[in-house]
């Protein structure tokens, strides 16, 4: 018996599941319930929680994802109390979906944590200085030849970095940025190595005489770091949340409002 030649709605048919198996295969599959934990940093201005809704700059971006990743099936459930940055990178590693907005780059720390396709923001390491300051080093070569010391906190990658240019003199025994103002204020030091994010807030809402200098040492992209033990899947939705947000000029939006 011949075979019919098939109907307009059966090839109509064919075409639609040929089509539903071919996005199965390019877009990532998540379990419907699907959660990410986001981490929250006691570091302002990159993260406010005195108020209801989470805001600075990394609170801005989870809440703008979140509302992204809810599309997608995937709840994104962003901390509700600070934890220091030793703890929340230690939680990120050991967790099965954990993120943290905010970190910077270097070697030991790719091989502990997966990080975002692109970098959210970046920030330039600066000088808090005294309001009646007249020095204005160039760069950390200058300082260097002009024997100043310079203030870091503790334990710092921008301790690290201070001290990786030879003669330059670091005094880095300095535990808290409220320490390092009060310092620069009563002239115990005379600059305090940091970044504009974090000084420019701090300048701006304290009562000290102090201002930070314009001269921006280095640049460096900030990141969201993910769980290793994250799915590849998770972790492709949420770089395609963060791209997406990138093309659309919301990254750009949400940096404005506290780097420029």
């Amino acid at each position: 018996m011949p075979l019919s030649k098939p109907t307009s709605r059966s090839r109509y048919g064919l075409r639609s599941v040929i089509c539903a198996a071919a996005l199965v295969l390019i877009s990532p599959m998540v379990q419907a319930d699907a959660t990410v934990r986001a981490l929250v940093q006691n570091s302002q201005p990159k993260y406010f929680l005195e108020n209801a809704n989470l805001g600075g700059l990394c609170g801005e971006i989870y809440q703008r994802l979140k509302s992204r990743l809810a599309q997608r099936q995937v709840e994104l459930k962003i901390d509700t109390q600070y934890l220091p940055i030793k703890r929340i990178l230690r939680e990120v590693e050991m967790g099965p979906a954990g993120i943290y907005c905010g970190a910077g780059r270097n070697a030991e720390r790719e091989k502990r944590f997966i990080y975002s396709a692109i970098p959210v923001y970046s920030v330039s390491n600066v000088v808090l200085a005294h309001q009646d300051e007249a020095y204005l080093p160039s760069s950390i070569a200058q300082l260097a030849k002009d024997g100043i010391s310079v203030g870091a906190l503790f334990g710092t990658s921008s301790a690290a970095y201070l001290k990786s240019h030879q003669g330059t003199e670091v005094f880095d025994k300095i535990y808290s940025l409220d320490e390092a103002l009060r310092l620069v204020a009563k002239r115990k030091i005379r600059l305090f190595y940091y970044h504009d994010l974090g000084l420019n807030y701090l300048v701006k809402h304290s009562d000290y005489s102090l201002k930070v200098l314009p001269t921006r040492f280095r640049t460096t992209p900030q990141w969201v770091v993910y769980s290793p033990a994250m799915s590849p899947e998770l972790r492709q939705i949420l770089d395609q949340e963060l791209q997406a947000m990138l093309n659309s000029g919301e990254l750009a939006a949400i940096n404005r409002n506290y780097l420029d």
